[in-house]
């Protein structure tokens, strides 16, 4: 089995980030190939769901954790990214781990994989189930704050999230040290 990790969320203007991890064995990782298991920014919203179902029956491993807002906006998100992995590789079984992305740090298990969520299945899949995961929760904050679209643009700073801000102002869920929600709060 091999581990894959990835997140979902850094460049969000509102929600936490998210990450996965997901144990494959070979044969696993073959049929979820063959259902057309790729990087889930290649994948329509339809395509993640009935993968992340598919994903979780074939998985020998999920971990899925989150840091909050008001971790990133104390520790930044780069830090928050880092934090967000431990935890992670702390919760997996002693397998080797493939990570997304450049090293955000030294761990004799882990190997990062630059564009892993479009070269590995482990990762893909992590990342996958770590999308599903986040847009699940955006569409929940939807539901308690619908004038701000949270089920639309999952908290990316689309142009529906600016004209909502601008009218509304920030919430509990923005990252308040971001550069467009700091400039809002003056």
């Amino acid at each position: 089995m091999i581990i894959g990790i990835d997140e979902v969320g850094r460049g969000a203007w509102a929600g936490p980030l998210t990450a996965a991890a997901v144990g494959l064995t070979p044969e696993a990782a073959d049929a979820l190939m063959t259902s057309g298991l790729a990087d889930s920014k290649m994948l329509s919203a339809t395509q993640r769901e009935r993968l992340d179902a598919q994903i979780r029956a074939e998985a020998s491993f999920i971990s899925i954790k989150s840091v909050s807002v008001a971790e990133i906006d104390q520790h930044g998100v780069g830090r928050a990214n880092t934090v967000l992995f431990l935890r992670l590789i702390t919760a997996c079984p002693e397998y080797d781990i493939v990570c997304d992305g450049r090293p955000c740090l030294e761990h004799p298990r882990v190997q990062f994989i630059i564009d892993g969520d479009a070269l590995h299945p482990a990762i893909m899949a992590a990342a996958i189930v770590a999308k599903v995961s986040r847009d699940r929760l955006l569409t929940v904050l939807a539901t308690n704050w619908p004038a701000y679209g949270f089920d639309r643009h999952k908290g990316y700073g689309t142009k529906l999230h600016q004209q909502a801000l601008a009218a509304h102002g920030p919430t509990v869920h923005h990252r308040q040290s971001f550069k467009p929600i700091q400039a809002l709060l003056g």
